[in-house]
């Protein structure tokens, strides 16, 4: 009897244990990004904006789900090492034919085509900037680019001179006077000309070529890019996407700097051959049509 009476209070106790532990919350799984470096910190707050966005819009289907980031700025080499090691879940990066092969991209340009206009920032003091130069004068000088990005290759492809470099230590070159000239996007040109107030940009030139900034993910996390990828369809369905992105110094200060230096527009070449057709590129393009261009102040 006193056996029975003990198993039954054991079971009592186990049963109350598992009621106990099924009513607590669950805890929240996490996506980890990557750190970012100075002078990205606006799109870093841009991408993560959009990853919670979509994971808070397919919490009810997925359940919850929060947004960490790392603890070491980490340059884009290092971000994939990182996201092929499962160190981190999520990365953005411009796409193209190797890392959508590697990786598992998310189908929506995070920029629409705004990543692919280029302008030349160089040093306020370089007086041969300060005369029309063609670019075949261009082309003579010396660029600097990111020794991990694909526009290094795609320069050097369209007969540009161009040394590597770290990201922050390219424009210590830029400064110091070892090379000549820097293509930098025009969503991020700004945030970086107010850490560096020694440059400016050479107006009347724009380098473009298609490139498309997306999330990546390796091959074996495919429920959460198809989790990203229904979050982000329905930020963009609502009108948020695009209501955020209108008031982003990355597309107000992108939009007259591509208007104020397309005097002339030099067209590269590249493996990816056309802009990519998605309908929230379609969306950012008739928004910098509309968008109203007043006074000449370029990064405000």
């Amino acid at each position: 009897m006193t056996f029975c009476l003990k198993f039954f209070a054991l079971c009592s106790f186990f049963v109350s244990l598992l009621s106990f532990a099924e009513g607590q919350p669950k805890a929240t799984a996490v996506i980890r990004i990557p750190m970012p470096i100075t002078g990205t910190f606006t799109q870093y707050d841009y991408f993560h904006w959009l990853l919670k966005s979509a994971l808070d819009l397919t919490a009810e289907e997925y359940g919850p789900m929060k947004v960490i980031g790392g603890d070491t700025p980490t340059n884009q080499a290092r971000q994939m090492r990182l996201l092929d090691a499962n160190e981190v879940d999520v990365m953005w990066s411009v796409s193209t034919p190797e890392r959508e092969n590697h990786y598992i991209s998310v189908d929506f340009p995070l920029y629409g085509d705004l990543f692919s206009y280029r302008v030349l920032v160089v040093r306020k003091n370089d007086n041969r900037f300060k005369q029309p130069l063609d670019l075949q004068d261009i082309k003579d000088m010396v660029a600097v680019q990111g020794n991990d990005w694909p526009d290094l290759t795609i320069l050097r492809d369209n007969g540009f001179k161009v040394e590597p470099s770290d990201y922050p230590y390219a424009f210590k070159l830029l400064i110091s006077g070892y090379v000549d000239y820097f293509p930098r996007a025009a969503v991020e040109v700004c945030e970086e000309l107010k850490l560096r107030p020694e440059l400016t940009i050479f107006p009347g030139h724009l380098l473009t070529y298609p490139n498309t900034m997306k999330f990546l993910l390796n091959q074996g996390n495919s429920e959460l890019a198809k989790r990203i990828e229904t979050g982000l369809l329905k930020l963009f369905h609502s009108g948020e996407w695009t209501k955020k992105l209108a008031t982003l110094p990355a597309f107000t200060n992108a939009i007259p700097i591509i208007r104020h230096n397309n005097a002339n527009v030099h067209q590269l070449v590249t493996a990816n051959a056309h802009y990519y057709d998605h309908p929230f590129a379609k969306e950012v393009k008739a928004m910098a049509e509309r968008f109203p261009i007043t006074g000449n102040a370029l990064c405000r």
